[in-house]
């Protein structure tokens, strides 16, 4: 079930939902090197799915084969983006996984405030409903999951917070 959340039509949910403000102005000309920083910063990416996830990381190597790129850039990347705590490398294998500071930056974002603020209205719907809740916020064209509140039922879709995003136009919240 798709739950909407009409009770938070405050300027958060508004510009969560939007993808971000408009206030109006000028968009900022593009940054020099910017295309840089967005090859670097598709390695976290990489990191954080599913498959990087399940294999307890990734090695350089596979890393530089999903990302199109040479290994040796992929290696000082990661050198760098792991001194700042973006990525951390596994003491055990050569594999690199997702850093905590990425965790301390997602507790500051505007979905997270979201996030909080909406708990005690997913309650109240599970509550009405019997049905399981979604929290989903628009990223493109994509649906990104963050947060569900269980049903207590046995039948239940299970949250996936934060781990898919699904094409908004094709399904519903919550499933696949």
């Amino acid at each position: 079930m798709v739950a909407h959340m009409a009770t938070l039509n405050n300027s958060a949910a508004m510009m969560t939902a939007s993808g971000g403000s408009d206030s109006g102005a000028a968009k900022a000309a593009p940054l020099r090197n910017a295309a840089g920083l967005r090859r670097d910063l598709e390695l976290p990416e990489i990191l954080g799915s599913p498959k990087a996830d399940s294999a307890g990381g990734l090695g350089v190597l596979r890393l530089a084969q999903l990302a199109g790129r040479d290994k040796g850039l992929v290696s000082r990347t990661l050198a760098t983006l792991a001194a700042v705590g973006l990525v951390s490398r596994d003491d055990a294998t050569p594999n690199y996984r997702l850093g905590y500071q990425l965790y301390a930056v997602a507790a500051r974002t505007l979905e997270s405030r979201l996030l909080r603020a909406s708990v005690p209205y997913l309650r109240r719907m599970v509550t009405a409903t019997h049905e399981t809740t979604h929290l989903c916020v628009l990223r493109g064209g994509s649906a990104l999951t963050l947060a569900s509140e269980l049903s207590e039922y046995a039948f239940r879709g299970l949250g996936r917070e934060g781990q898919h995003r699904c094409l908004a136009h094709v399904i519903g919240a919550g499933t696949r």
